[in-house]
């Protein structure tokens, strides 16, 4: 049953960005529902959110294993209630997006080294 509601929940997924976004959006090709776009295979994490601010978070979320749920969602609540990520960090991150975008360039789009040198 389990299986089926997620496939459910895809469906509705799929069908809710087709009605508000037509023809603008990137997801998995069915046999009916061709692709408009393919993701590319490789796609590395350039955004700083992405590249680093998940994995920041994630690492002090988890310095130990939370006990349940609800433990889980209220680590996740504090952090981003009252985490203040140094500035020189937030720079650090931001800066380094130009030189990401110049090495996705250089390997034309394949898999790239998560540091990317910084």
């Amino acid at each position: 049953m389990e299986r089926r509601l997620t496939t459910v929940f895809w469906c509705g997924k799929f069908l809710l960005l087709d009605e508000n976004f037509p023809l603008c959006w990137m997801g998995r090709v069915t046999p009916a529902k061709p692709a408009l776009f393919r993701w590319p295979p490789y796609s590395p994490d350039l955004t700083p959110c992405d590249f680093f601010l998940w994995g920041y978070l994630k690492s002090r979320i988890y310095r130990t294993q939370p006990a349940n749920l609800n433990e889980l969602r209220e680590r996740i609540v504090n952090e981003f209630q009252f985490q203040v990520l140094p500035e020189a960090m937030v720079i650090r991150s931001i800066d380094s997006y130009a030189r990401r975008l110049e090495i996705c360039l250089e390997v034309e789009g394949r898999s790239v080294e998560r540091s990317y040198g910084n």
